[in-house]
């Protein structure tokens, strides 16, 4: 959780200097007090907050016996045999996430069928949540801190039970409100599709995985922020009830006391999301400040939107980190202070505000967004919210807007698939504050020519630098039980990539299948995407194994791959082909090769294995070799010692600085004559799974090491491994625990 600390270490410096700045700028004494007493309390709260965290968080793994878990059904999510809950664990007195493998179909169809809270009796080991072990892979340690849970529980055996006896009043009254919500959400998902998709969204705060595709195409056009400002239909929620009292003749005290207990209820109906909860709260204080009747408590919409902010930050403090809060509030603030303005002014300033906290997030943007921005926004408030509203609740007319919503997605995905995707890659947070800096300063017209020419400056600059490295780098991704090297040189004009990784499955039934993004999509292409790269120039896939192969088809969809280098034989397995017709590329992309028979694929890359056809085997991996800025690598797949041996007796001068150890660390490869013949290496990288059943990297392997004095590194233990070579020299960096730790310098010989 080091990282975290650091997170709101940085929240709070930013509070107090805010605090600092606009002391400076006011003489009013009582704001003045008042803020210091603000910032006294926030930072206070914080502080005290990370500390409970931290004593919630385990440090090591606790099976336990007979534990209980208060389980509405709306917090369970069914993925093919893989059960996910998130509820109240009675004896740890906390909520946290819990996985269960399910045994049957039937209890598959079970789970998702159940509109009923439950308590579960179960037994399971309590593990903490980790943070990420590459740079730039999704964090979800810090996504599901968003909701304060820090531990999760991986369920052996579970038992139910209906009776809700144990529970006080108020948990009963919210346990039928969860069962009211899952309920609504299985009858939308029965509703005439994609209708049903967007009032889960929209409504209830919840996307279903067969809404991921439109999320996508959303996504990809830059209009993520749609659905963090999807708390607009909140207005006709309460002009609506509004215009019903009046109908009736109730009076506007009554109406107003009414919504203050209808909207928290809402609120919980949709699920806790926060775009959604942020507008009911701005509402609701609104309400609550006019039956007040007092003139000098009444609060405007930007007064109400700054007290949720503050609320957020009190209940939710990790919440501001995420993307969806960044833009919720930002977006609506813009929103709220351009309302009696042009459209199209208000449009491009959306566009402007969000570009920075894209790109930070997802790396990306595309130049239709800002012409899009400006379209869709009136579209969205005056045609989107409606047509699922009035196609939901009044049935007569839900073709039509169903209709429509289909027209809607067809234009989305067509508009998706033009070219316009700038892959400008992670800038760094000095940017991202100056881009939003001077696009603020831009409100004040005075000057403009040279704030937008400066804004431009730092956006072409910032990109310069994430496109133009200065340095070559070797990557060795933590991959989980299998490999991925990225090899990319300075400036990026040659980018290497030597295998996939994957995850193996034994034998899984259909109905067993789970929905989720590879590794290869969440680790290698959100290291390329966040480093400016669309493409691949090499795929070496050394060999037919999944844990090195099975990545390479959903890597594909998101990462331009331009020629796949395979061992020769490797490309004819049904196997393979199967593979690539999944993927984007196609047989002429693929080049077969062994040693005297290969195309000029990379450059400065030497083939040492195969030597003949074979069969994408073990024992006919590709072996490469490099020498890179003086320091001399070599990647061997999973080669087996016979063929290492092979590789010495052809080789006798081959000299390596940095070994990528065969097989994970197996015994079947890193034979003590070839570590002894190839120098022996200043340092040795074992690419393994933590806790794998196969034991690697065993202990023959490690002894082989110590023997021949060589340090090693290995991705289970240090996550990502990168070594940057500079002059003969090696710069060593690991990634562990959401941040990188240099561990040493080595030199060649």
């Amino acid at each position: 959780m080091g990282y975290v600390k650091l997170s709101f270490s940085w929240l709070a410096l930013v509070v107090l200097v805010i605090i600092w700045v606009r002391i400076l700028a006011t003489q009013n004494k009582k704001i003045v007090i008042s803020i210091g007493i603000l910032s006294f309390i926030l930072f206070g709260y914080l502080t005290l907050w990370q500390n409970n965290i931290t004593k919630k968080s385990i440090n090591e793994a606790t099976e336990m016996k007979s534990q209980h878990l208060l389980l509405y059904p709306d917090n369970c999510e069914v993925s093919g045999n893989l059960l996910k809950l998130q509820g109240k664990w009675f004896e740890g007195r906390q909520e946290v996430t819990a996985y269960y493998t399910l045994e049957s179909q039937a209890q598959q169809q079970y789970w998702q069928a159940n509109q009923k809270t439950k308590i579960l009796t179960f037994d399971g080991e309590l593990q903490a949540i980790n943070g990420p072990t590459n740079e730039n892979q999704f964090d979800y340690q810090r996504f599901i801190l968003t909701k304060n849970i820090v531990n999760s529980f991986q369920i052996s055996q579970l038992q139910l039970t209906d009776n809700l006896n144990v529970l006080k009043w108020h948990q009963k009254f919210l346990a039928r409100i969860h069962d009211l919500r899952k309920s609504w959400l299985l009858k939308l998902d029965h509703c005439k599709q994609p209708l049903g998709w967007f009032g889960q969204v929209l409504l209830l705060g919840y996307q279903s995985d067969d809404f991921q595709t439109i999320s996508d195409n959303i996504s990809q056009l830059g209009l993520l922020y749609l659905f963090s400002l999807s708390g607009m239909h909140v207005f006709y929620l309460v002009a609506g009830i509004k215009k019903l009292f009046s109908w009736l003749h109730l009076t506007k005290e009554t109406t107003n006391k009414v919504l203050l207990l209808i909207l928290p209820l809402y609120a919980i109906l949709g699920g806790g999301a926060l775009s959604l909860t942020r507008s009911l709260a701005m509402s609701w204080l609104k309400l609550f400040s006019d039956c007040l009747n007092l003139r000098q408590l009444r609060l405007n919409t930007t007064e109400a939107w700054s007290i949720v902010l503050i609320m957020n930050l009190f209940l939710t403090p990790a919440a501001i980190f995420a993307l969806g809060a960044q833009l919720s509030y930002l977006l609506t603030f813009i929103l709220v202070v351009n309302r009696p303005k042009n459209a199209v002014l208000t449009g491009i300033k959306m566009s402007a505000y969000s570009i920075p906290l894209m790109l930070w997030h997802t790396f990306e943007w595309n130049i239709w967004t800002t012409l899009l921005s400006i379209l869709i926004n009136p579209l969205f408030e005056w045609l989107i919210l409606p047509s699922v509203l009035l196609g939901i609740f009044c049935w007569p007319i839900q073709f039509i807007c169903n209709y429509f919503l289909k027209g809607l997605v067809a234009v989305l995905a067509f508009l998706a698939k033009l070219k316009g995707m700038l892959i400008f890659g992670k800038p760094s947070l000095f940017f991202v504050l100056v881009f939003l800096g001077i696009t603020f300063l831009c409100e004040n017209k005075k000057h403009l020519k040279t704030k937008l020419t400066l804004l431009i400056l730092a956006y072409v600059n910032s990109f310069i630098i994430i496109h133009c490295p200065l340095e070559s780098e070797v990557v060795y991704f933590d991959i989980g039980q299998g490999d991925s090297t990225l090899i990319r040189d300075a400036l990026n004009r040659q980018v290497v990539l030597i295998d996939t990784g994957g995850q193996l499955n034994f034998n899984t039934e259909k109905w067993q299948e789970r929905v989720t993004q590879t590794k290869g999509q969440t680790i290698i292409a959100n290291y390329l995407l966040s480093k400016g790269l669309d493409h691949i120039d090499v795929l070496y896939l050394t060999h037919q194994d999944t844990d090195h192969v099975g990545n390479f088809a959903s890597l594909s969809q998101s990462i331009k791959i331009n020629k796949i280098a395979v061992p020769a034989g490797m490309e004819k397995l049904a196997s393979f082909q199967v593979r690539l017709k999944q993927s984007i590329n196609k047989m002429s992309d693929v080049s077969p090769c062994f040693v005297g028979y290969q195309d000029h694929l990379a450059n400065d890359y030497q083939l040492l294995h195969p030597f003949t056809t074979g069969e994408g085997k073990n024992e006919d991996s590709l072996v490469l070799y490099r020498n890179i800025n003086g320091v001399h690598f070599i990647f061997t797949g999973d080669l087996d010692q016979a063929n290492e041996r092979k590789i010495l007796t052809t080789y006798p001068q081959l000299k390596v600085d940095v070994l990528k150890t065969g097989h994970h660390g197996s015994k079947t490869a890193t034979a003590p004559e070839f570590v002894a013949g190839i120098g022996p290496p200043k340092l040795a990288i074992i690419s393994a799974g933590k806790n794998n059943r196969y034991g690697h990297p065993n202990e023959e392997t490690l002894e082989t090491l110590s023997t021949y004095h060589v340090p090693y590194l290995l991705t289970a233990d240090v996550g990502m491994i990168k070594l940057i070579p500079k002059d003969a020299t090696l710069s060593i960096k690991t990634y562990a625990r959401g941040a990188f730790y240099d561990q040493s310098t080595t030199t060649n010989r």
